[in-house]
């Protein structure tokens, strides 16, 4: 049973990183659109060069950002996920203590009905 809800906190999370990656991407693109769009503004005899440079140098910028990006969405996953492990464990440890106490009280009553 904790395995399968590991499982499928595991599946959320890569779901959402995923959908956030994809987010990201599409942010990139744009700023890459608006980019272009300005370049093709500038004169002609200087638009080639103007956009061989813009373009290396965002591809090197969105290629950095988004292994930043990547980095922090499995660093936010794993303290997602040791979190999710923490509060099992509690709840679990919480159920342990609640099922001694339940069979302490078991025991002195029945030492009670058999000392009676």
């Amino acid at each position: 049973m904790q395995e399968e809800e590991m499982k499928q906190a595991q599946k959320r999370v890569k779901y959402e990183q995923e959908k956030d990656l994809r987010a990201f991407k599409e942010r990139l693109k744009h700023e890459m659109k608006i980019i272009k769009r300005e370049l093709d503004m500038l004169p002609r005899q200087h638009r080639k060069d103007a956009v061989r440079i813009n373009k290396d140098r965002m591809e090197h910028e969105n290629h950095i950002k988004e292994a930043d990006f990547v980095m922090q969405l499995q660093k936010n996953a794993e303290a997602n996920l040791a979190r999710i492990t923490q509060k099992r464990k509690e709840k679990i440890a919480a159920l342990e203590r609640h099922f001694q106490c339940k069979n302490i009280l078991c025991s002195g009553r029945r030492r009670t009905v058999i000392g009676s």
